[in-house]
């Protein structure tokens, strides 16, 4: 079974992101919607 600490993502730049580089710190997770198109 996969955990947290096993998936990656990309950041709005293209840079990935290991999750395992967080690994023991507190993680908060969000989604800002920064590229829906709607006006803000």
């Amino acid at each position: 079974m996969k955990t947290f600490y096993d998936f990656t993502e990309t950041e709005m730049s293209g840079k990935p992101i290991n999750f395992k580089d967080y690994q023991g710190q507190v993680v908060l997770i969000m989604n800002t919607a920064s590229k829906c198109g709607l006006p803000s």
